[in-house]
């Protein structure tokens, strides 16, 4: 049988900041929740740059480095979580019309 692995509350934590540049550290989630802020980040035009490393799997905690040529890299990754959050809105309704209706 597959044991659950203990689920941890998120916690987020700013672990850099320069004028331009940020690193977030997130745990207690996989990396699926940064790569789809990670995907809304390359969507801004003043992101140059926006990644995520994940230093060990089994720790479930992610360092997400965003780098702005314009504005507030913060103010980016507030923006890029919205827009996600957005976008995951618009998933739900689409899977509870299949689920209803047998069509998207």
């Amino acid at each position: 049988m597959f044991r659950r692995l203990e689920t941890l509350p998120m916690e987020l934590k700013l672990t850099n900041k320069g004028k331009d540049t940020l690193d977030l550290e997130l745990k207690g989630e996989d990396i699926a929740i940064s790569h789809i802020v990670l995907d809304e980040l390359h969507k801004d035009k003043n992101v140059t740059f926006a990644g995520v490393h994940e230093p060990h799997p089994l720790f479930r905690s992610q360092i997400l480095r965003v780098q702005t040529s314009r504005g507030e890299p913060i103010q980016a990754v507030l923006s890029s979580i919205t827009r996600s959050k957005q976008s995951l809105e618009k998933l739900q309704e689409a899977a509870k019309k299949a689920l209803t209706t047998g069509r998207m």
